[in-house]
């Protein structure tokens, strides 16, 4: 199971089916997540998501001692090392940390995440995200993986917060000339629509498709929420719809163009793609399905 933010003292729980049960935050803190994580202790992966839920929460101290024990157990060196100097980094001990992470190249090379908690590592220790050490290590992130969301950000971020929007778009345009890269075209979509230059959003949105066939699902996924987000149902449907395979894509994109159906009112494509995404008998999309399907419905009969 794992868990969503909520209210200060709640925690929203999502069991194995996929429906939410809401608990105390610090009965979570005290009994479920420590009991959890004894259950999980020998289980790599499952350890793992245990510790990064704690992060989601910012219980870094509770998970401390997990983190160093799958560091010592993971058959995934990069998941240990990257889970367990991010515990170290949020507990005060960035010194450690950067041990870690240096011990860890030596021994298996850089990967993007460990560059990133690199760059964590050395803002802390110079008190500031503008030491050019941080985004050189960011830079070098992506490089290895120009579509990782938190380097993207925090690289661009900086250039925002250091030379204002024109230098955040000029280093969203850098990691856009990146292979493979697409996420940065998403961005830029975002600032153009931000403009109302809806156009070019279209444009570069169109580019992201193409710029991230060698991942479609995440793509796909990407483009259709900036379009729903900007109520653009209508241009998701035309650059969206033609492209999407269940097979290829998955449901998350599905439900995004059912959504723009119903704001649209272009339904015909509607009950095809239900039905594909019925036809994976996943419960966990049941109450989804059966949401939309009561929208569809009622906006069939209202005409």
């Amino acid at each position: 199971m794992d868990s969503t933010p909520q209210q200060e003292n709640q925690i929203t729980i999502r069991l194995g089916n996929g429906l939410p049960l809401q608990v105390d935050r610090e009965a979570w803190r005290t009994e479920i997540l420590p009991d959890n994580l004894k259950a999980a202790w020998d289980e790599p992966r499952e350890l793992a998501n245990l510790i990064m839920d704690g992060f989601t929460h910012r219980m870094f101290r509770e998970v401390l001692e997990a983190a160093k024990h799958l560091f010592e157990i993971d058959d995934d060196p990069i998941r240990g090392t990257a889970l367990y100097s991010q515990a170290l980094i949020h507990n005060g001990a960035a010194a450690n940390a950067g041990k870690l992470l240096e011990d860890h190249i030596k021994a298996h090379g850089k990967s993007a995440v460990i560059l990133v908690n690199q760059a964590q590592v050395a803002a802390q220790k110079a008190g500031t995200e503008t030491e050019p050490e941080v985004s050189a290590l960011l830079w070098e992130a992506l490089e290895h993986e120009p579509n990782m969301e938190n380097a993207l950000y925090w690289y661009a971020g900086i250039a925002g917060r250091t030379g204002g929007e024109d230098a955040y778009v000029d280093a969203l345009e850098k990691v856009a000339e990146l292979p493979g890269a697409y996420m940065a075209r998403v961005r830029l979509a975002e600032v153009d629509l931000k403009d109302d230059a809806k156009g070019s959003a279209l444009l570069t949105l169109a580019e992201a498709i193409e710029a991230g066939k060698a991942r479609p699902a995440e793509s796909l996924l990407a483009v259709s929420g900036i379009l729903g987000r900007a109520g653009l149902a209508a241009e998701m449907l035309e650059l969206v719809l033609p492209v999407y395979d269940l097979k290829v894509h998955g449901p998350n994109v599905g439900f995004n163009l059912l959504q723009a159906m119903l704001q649209s009112g272009d339904r015909r494509e509607a009950g095809r793609i239900m039905q594909e995404i019925a036809a994976l008998n996943q419960p966990q999309l049941n109450g989804m399905l059966q949401r939309l399907a009561m929208q569809l419905q009622q906006a069939e009969q209202g005409g």
